[in-house]
């Protein structure tokens, strides 16, 4: 290949503070501490996390040594460095080549290994791009037949932003003004902010995958109602490690899309975020999984929430359980809803639980843990946090009809819930809720509905691997790993908020 290809290398830098900082953003989200609502700003944020003297001296004297033809710059504990693939060969003692995805036609620039001085263990956390290969594959929904579920059916369940996309998940106009009419006349031409992030597309033509996003737009849109709507398309390739479970990249785009949520002003970050998408941890490598977590951290300090869905990864394993974020599964039915069989579910093999899950998860392995504790960790944290309905749930694709089920649709329904709680908020002169972990799992809980009965199904029922017989988990009394805490009582959680929250 040739040598003066341009490669563009992402370093994180190791950062100092960072259990101060983690408990100030739990303080800040937690009712009845003196910091509550007290939000951070990226300033602050980035002063109190900034690398060591040392670090940097160390790093940028590697660098200097190395005589590269471009300065580095330095943006929220990255390093960015526009290089060669000749000079990145170099620094990085790798053999840079072009490899070919033959079942996706997809080529990346990789290295098969590569090696740091060890005197800078310490104080790097990460390279990109290095070993990690992509292989793009989609997550869907299930398509249903049978009774459907509206928004104005799911607002009188009192049972919510917007959802993010990431690469080949595209919104149809189109589709959106055939369900406004049907579902939701009264938000006829509202639209939705579209918002490019790494050259991010919103392409409207046929042969390509749109039930996540019209999932994602068409709930949002009704039931955030007349709150604005803000559609991220990012692009790019995500890290990825191949397991028993996952043989192809569903990993999100997250450095790209944080990078660029952290950068905007306040005045522009999104309170509430819907994520239809998530990753089983282990495809991702632990100082990935890290790095993400720790820029979502950010965010929930400068008040923003994100909500996530999960899948059925893991169920007696792990998945994506950052403890910054609030994973959702799904239910069905009504009086009484019934957890289903294909939410994800479980205990973290990466993040140790946080405090302000410690007495509902404890509760549970107390009293239910024992048949699988030899498959899961029980110090992990645990997920997911909450459900909401997740089966029935009526979109427009290409122009028709159509039945979805999975935790794609239950999460812009939580989500939805939260950001009309925050627009009541704001409309009465307080702050946002912000990060909602510490909330739920106290006072909050009381406007969740308790989920009694269903059952996930476990590892091996549905992708090869590890075949664990009869493995999942059952719907109990308080905190599970099939329903978590319960699903949201929107009536409830406002009088919740206004009565405690605002103070």
């Amino acid at each position: 290949m040739d040598p003066l290809t341009i490669i563009n290398l992402r370093m994180h830098l190791r950062q100092q503070n960072i259990v101060e900082f983690e408990q100030r953003v739990y303080d800040l989200s937690t009712p009845g501490h003196p910091s509550y609502g007290a939000h951070m700003s990226q300033k602050v944020i980035d002063n109190l996390l900034r690398p060591a003297e040392e670090t940097l001296q160390l790093v940028m004297d590697w660098l200097s040594f190395a005589r590269l033809n471009n300065i580095p710059s330095l943006d929220n504990n990255f390093l960015y460095i526009n290089t060669t693939v000749a000079e990145a060969s170099l620094l990085l003692n790798a053999e840079y080549a072009f490899f070919l995805n033959e079942v996706t036609g997809k080529v990346v620039l990789r290295t098969l290994s590569y090696s740091l001085p060890l005197d800078l263990h310490e104080h790097i956390d990460m390279i990109h791009p290095t070993t990690s290969f992509p292989s793009v594959s989609t997550r869907k929904a299930t398509m249903l037949d049978g009774k459907q579920t509206t928004p104005a059916g799911r607002r009188r369940q009192a049972k919510g932003d917007m959802g993010h996309e990431f690469e080949k998940r595209k919104v149809r106009d189109d589709d959106l003004a055939i369900f406004e009419e049907i579902y939701a006349n009264e938000t006829v031409g509202t639209g939705y902010e579209f918002i490019s992030v790494n050259g991010g597309l919103n392409t409207q033509y046929w042969g390509q995958d749109t039930v996540e996003s019209a999932i994602d737009v068409q709930s949002g849109i009704a039931l955030n109602s007349p709150t604005p709507v803000s559609y991220y398309q990012t692009a790019g390739q995500p890290p990825f490690n191949a397991s028993l479970q996952i043989t192809s990249d569903d990993s999100e785009l997250y450095l790209e899309w944080l990078t660029f949520m952290l950068a905007l002003n306040d005045t522009e970050l999104a309170q509430v975020v819907s994520m239809s998408y998530a990753d089983e941890e282990q495809s991702v490598s632990i100082a990935y999984a890290k790095t993400v977590c720790n820029l979502f951290a950010q965010l929930a300090a400068r008040g923003s929430q994100h909500c996530l869905r999960l899948v059925m990864m893991g169920q007696v394993g792990s998945a994506s359980p950052m403890t910054e974020r609030t994973p959702l599964s799904a239910t069905q039915h009504i009086e009484p809803e019934i957890g289903v069989s294909f939410s994800g579910g479980g205990f973290s093999n990466y993040f140790s639980r946080p405090s302000y899950q410690e007495r509902a998860v404890s509760s549970y392995l107390e009293n239910h843990g024992r048949r699988w504790a030899p498959y899961f960790n029980s110090t992990g944290r645990g997920y997911p946090d909450v459900s909401a309905q997740g089966t029935k749930v009526s979109i427009i694709y290409w122009g028709g009809h159509r039945y979805e089920a999975g935790t794609s649709c239950s999460t812009p329904i939580f989500a939805s819930v939260i950001s009309l709680i925050n627009s009541d908020r704001l409309s009465k002169g307080f702050k946002p809720l912000g990060f909602l972990n510490p909330w739920l799992y106290s006072s909050a809980s009381a406007g969740l509905e308790d989920i009694l009965s269903g059952r996930s199904t476990g590892c091996g029922s549905t992708y090869p691997g590890a075949n664990i017989p009869g493995a999942g988990w059952t719907a109990v009394e308080g905190w599970d790993p099939a329903t978590g805490l319960g699903t949201p009582s929107f009536k409830k959680l406002l009088a919740i908020s206004q009565e405690e929250c605002g103070r």
